[in-house]
């Protein structure tokens, strides 16, 4: 196995490394001056760097001017031009919605086609966007299914018309119109109801009104149906069939109240559709105002950063010697001060830790020398833990391989001390291999330490709980340690001890009681409470007297000592 620990002839082969790191390759030391000499020239050709900016942003200034005139100056003529445009075709939207006659609509509808021409013209010669040119294609789609809405309510309207005049016609006829006495006044009350109510259809604007009109209507030629059929005069065919030719015009799926129903929800449609092209409009004259400011601003961005530009290099082409001379003075301070007296003190922390201080090396920079502090205290960190490696590894019973007195004696004191503070149960369990002595000298002492590993292999695999701990307590003795387990559990955990020891069948001619290797098992259990005090001594000798009762009872077997109380 590798010693973990560097030897003294590892740190001389560090120490001639460090010392190798000194010289350079070509045996010669590196030159401070030469590095000086090369800041310097790089200084000469930053100031004639300079030079070469200031043409270059003279240069964009003038590309700057040249987009002022051609670019800037265009784009917010033609930006007023399409706001002109705009509020035309606005105007002429609005008024192509309350058109009223068809040689008005094919006017207002041209109208609107030549402003969107105008559009289309300003749109290419400002180079627009695709964006814009899918605005102008929704505009024409929108425009053509609102010229269709438009027809379709001038024909509606006609269609309204024409009803309205059957309907003054009936209401002539209905002076003809001959009832008995009995009757005559109802049913010119319901008549004379529907000609006012049908009188209302042309001005109610709202589609819920019109509803409220049809059902009162339907109850009015209800009521005169109603009359007509209670009626004992049988002479009613003409007077039926004039009611009938009302009722047609009024009610009929293509009469007077569904003409006036159709016509509003074409009427709605119409204004919505014209406010969704005003919006469009509206909305296609925002984006060329936003891509002409774009440009604009784009434009007074680029004149004044080419302007700073041309000021700031002309001010450092007159700095630049002076300028150099102070870079040239902050880089020598800069190296005696954070290079040279670093590494000095680099130097003297390195040999204190080599020579034994557990100061970590520390330097506040973030550069390659703090870097190389950092690596040299991983690496001193290292070697440190290397060592906790080893003290542990002193904890190892050398024989089984499983943890030795020692690591017991701390795993106990820690255990208590836990119980103790969160007021919970720990046991304790003292295993003695029976008759190992007749064993160890019938067998031999190498067949004695290969039983005793054989026995630390069976009980560490059988304590299986991470918080569990198993040691070689001295000699054939071995300890297990369970905390947070109560009288049931230990009690549990022993026989499952010493049947797996059992079952191992390990070849014992010379027990007094087996063929076969056997174990005896002395168990303390102790409930900690507020105030419990137990020492590491007291709890081990229950646990002793514990076992030394399974012995005294004939062994292969576990005794438990719970507060003192003894149980086989």
């Amino acid at each position: 196995m590798t010693n973990p620990i560097a030897s003294k002839n590892d740190f001389d082969s560090i120490e001639i490394v460090n010392s190798d790191l000194n010289y350079h390759p070509n045996g010669k030391r590196k030159s401070i001056k030469a590095t000086l000499l090369t800041g310097l020239s790089i200084f000469f050709a930053l100031f004639l760097g300079l030079t070469l900016l200031t043409f270059v942003h003279l240069t964009e200034f003038r590309y700057v001017l040249k987009n002022i005139t051609e670019e800037s100056i265009p784009s917010v003529i033609q930006t007023s031009q399409t706001y002109s445009q705009v509020n035309s075709l606005i105007s002429l939207t609005e008024r192509l919605i309350k058109v009223n006659s068809e040689s008005s609509k094919r006017a207002t509808t041209a109208q609107i086609q030549e402003q969107l021409l105008k559009l289309k013209a300003l749109s290419l010669n400002n180079n627009a966007q695709s964006y814009l040119a899918t605005q102008l294609k929704a505009l024409t789609i929108e425009l053509e299914e609102l010229d269709d809405l438009i027809v379709q309510r001038l024909e509606n309207k006609a269609s309204f018309d024409e009803k309205l005049a059957q309907l003054y016609s009936i209401f002539n006829q209905m002076p003809s119109i001959k009832f008995q006495d009995d009757t005559r006044t109802n049913i010119a009350f319901n008549i004379a109801n529907i000609f006012a109510v049908s009188g209302q259809l042309a001005y109610v604007d709202r589609l819920h009104l019109v509803r409220q009109l049809e059902a009162e209507l339907k109850d009015n030629f209800a009521e005169i149906d109603n009359i007509l059929n209670n009626s004992e005069n049988t002479d009613q065919g003409s007077n039926r069939n004039l009611i009938m030719k009302l009722n047609q015009v009024l009610l009929a799926p293509d009469g007077l109240v569904q003409t006036r129903i159709k016509q509003l929800r074409i009427e709605g449609r119409s204004i919505g559709r014209g406010n969704f092209m005003r919006n469009l409009i509206i909305d296609y004259a925002n984006q060329a105002e936003y891509q002409s400011f774009n440009l604009n601003t784009r434009v007074m961005t680029d004149t004044r950063t080419a302007t700073e530009a041309i000021s700031a290099q002309l001010t450092l082409v007159t700095v630049a010697f002076v300028v150099s001379l102070i870079i040239f003075i902050f880089i020598v301070y800069y190296l005696q001060k954070q290079v040279v007296a670093r590494l000095i003190r680099l130097n003297v922390s390195v040999n204190k830790r080599l020579n034994g201080s557990t100061e970590d090396v520390v330097d506040n920079g973030t550069d390659e020398i703090s870097d190389i502090a950092e690596t040299f205290n991983i690496f001193a960190n290292t070697v440190e833990l290397q060592k906790q490696t080893l003290e542990e590894l002193s904890s190892q019973d050398g024989l089984t391989g499983i943890s030795n007195r020692r690591a017991f004696d701390d795993r106990l004191t820690s255990e208590i001390y836990a119980a103790q503070r969160h007021n919970c149960t720990l046991s304790l369990l003292i295993i003695d291999v029976d008759f190992f002595k007749p064993y160890n000298d019938n067998y031999g002492h190498a067949k004695g330490d290969e039983c005793l590993k054989q026995i630390a292999q069976i009980l560490s695999n059988e304590v299986s709980r991470e918080t569990d701990f198993i040691a070689r307590y001295g000699g054939e003795e071995f300890a297990c340690i369970l905390p947070m387990t109560d009288e049931q559990g230990a009690t549990l955990m022993a026989k499952k001890l010493i049947k797996a020891v059992y079952n191992a069948q390990i070849p014992h001619s010379f027990s007094e009681i087996d063929d076969r290797l056997t174990i005896s098992i002395g168990i303390a259990v102790k409930a900690f409470k507020e105030k419990t005090l137990v020492s590491e001594v007291q709890f081990i000798t229950e646990a002793d007297s514990a076992l030394y009762q399974s012995k005294l009872k004939g062994r292969n077997r576990y005794t438990v000592n719970v507060d003192s109380f003894l149980r086989v």
